[in-house]
């Protein structure tokens, strides 16, 4: 219960962050939306934060298959004609919310590795019970979140970033295909044919979580 709860808080903050660095880069967009909110049923999407993973846990509790739950959010919307210079700011957006994430990562190392070098609360059982089931989730979770989103495929962050790279002849494919790429990642996602690749960045993440808590990655 308590990594879903980390994991609503770690989404939201995500979209949160896209939208108020879109607001502050000119783009009211969002915040006509009434997207700068910590209001979860705002950024709440029916099908993909409810309907698709219920239909996924379903289908692996009454079927020997075995698809990857997916949770989708509903995206902030925004609107790069607002913006100064479009290609560009669309970047520093797309990187907002994988940083914000990053950011949640590095106070909660810190709040952490000072709590274990002051002897009474190391010792602490409230302490103790706060980093085993709270604080190793919250980095674990939020540097997934961050990973995933730099992933260079529509509809994720890594997208807009690859965009800016790309010559102006391949950002026209791209975003004409995007849509079409959208929904073939997310069959190859939930089908599995990516599942090597998320288990072995899980495995990375989990290690990398008790490299920032205590200095090695086991």
């Amino acid at each position: 219960m308590i990594w879903f709860i980390i994991f609503f808080i770690s989404a939201i903050s995500h979209e949160l962050a896209h939208g108020y660095a879109a607001f502050r880069l000119g783009d009211p967009t969002a915040k006509e939306a009434g997207r700068l909110t910590i209001n979860p049923l705002k950024h709440i999407d029916p099908f993909g934060t409810i309907l698709l993973p219920a239909i996924i846990i379903l289908a692996n509790i009454f079927t020997n298959l075995k698809f990857v739950p997916l949770v989708i959010f509903k995206p902030v919307p925004i609107n790069p004609i607002h913006f100064k210079h479009p290609d560009k700011d669309s970047f520093k957006v797309a990187l907002a919310g994988p940083g914000i994430n990053l950011l949640y990562v590095l106070v909660m190392a810190i709040i952490i590795r000072l709590g274990l070098k002051i002897t009474f609360i190391a010792n602490s059982m409230i302490f103790i019970n706060f980093i085993k089931y709270f604080g190793v989730w919250f980095i674990f979770v939020n540097l997934v979140i961050a990973a995933f989103n730099l992933i260079p495929i529509p509809p994720l962050d890594g997208s807009w970033i690859l965009n800016l790279l790309l010559p102006i002849r391949w950002k026209f494919y791209l975003n004409k295909a995007r849509t079409y790429i959208v929904v073939l990642f997310i069959i190859l996602f939930i089908s599995g044919r990516f599942s090597f690749i998320f288990y072995f960045f899980f495995d990375f993440f989990r290690k990398l979580t008790n490299w920032i808590l205590i200095g090695k990655m086991i």
